[in-house]
């Protein structure tokens, strides 16, 4: 028993040196449950702990605004279509290449067709395939959008170009619903001539209205 009891002595004193050691290492551990609190770091008081501030974005958004429409009457909002009835006029800024300057607007819900914008719309065809056409004045290396909506009055297969100086930009097919058309051009001269040519040559087709073509700014 008393060299039972001695053996027990020394196991003791064996281990304090090895808990001391352990608490100098790595800081506070809690030895009678062996849980680690933070890899052997006390956990911080919550009333010294400051959440750090939220980091400020350095981008700022670009918005980007446009000039004014050069497109004389591009919505064909002149002259003053009667309710539910349509018109060939002419004395506008648009040049047709079937009869002069005569065009051909629409009031706002004639056929039930709705215009996208404003009271009144365009048909293209007058009688068989035409092109709308305006001259416009420009600033070569600027950048201008474009823009125009098209629809078809009573067959899929109506169609159209959007021509900015000879170039096709958009063929514009869109049956029974209105769509709008975008993009973009970067003026080489000082005019630019934008063109809407009809591709189907009967006298019925080719809903279009709000033509744009605007400088853009930012």
């Amino acid at each position: 028993m008393p060299e039972y009891a001695l053996l027990m002595g020394l196991a003791v004193l064996a281990l304090v040196p090895a808990t001391i050691a352990l608490e100098d290492e790595a800081g506070s551990y809690l030895v009678a449950t062996g849980d680690d609190i933070g890899q052997g770091r006390a956990d911080p008081d919550p009333d010294e702990y400051t959440e750090p501030a939220a980091a400020t974005p350095n981008w700022v958004e670009q918005t980007i605004s446009y000039g004014p429409n050069l497109i004389g009457n591009g919505g064909f909002e002149n002259p003053s279509i009667p309710n539910n009835a349509w018109r060939i006029i002419s004395g506008t800024a648009w040049l047709s290449s079937e009869n002069g300057d005569h065009i051909e607007i629409w009031e706002s819900g004639h056929n039930g067709v709705a215009s996208p914008e404003g009271t009144q719309h365009g048909e293209l065809n007058l009688h068989t395939a035409t092109t709308y056409s305006q001259t416009v004045s420009v600033t070569p290396g600027l950048a201008y959008r474009w823009h125009i909506y098209h629809r078809a009055r009573r067959y899929t297969s109506e169609a159209a170009e959007l021509v900015l100086n000879g170039n096709v930009v958009a063929t514009l097919q869109s049956p029974f619903s209105w769509t709008s058309y975008s993009g973009t051009i970067v003026a080489t001269s000082s005019t630019m001539t934008l063109e809407i040519r009809s591709l189907t040559g009967t006298g019925l087709g080719n809903l279009i209205d709000d033509v744009r073509l605007e400088e853009i700014q930012t």
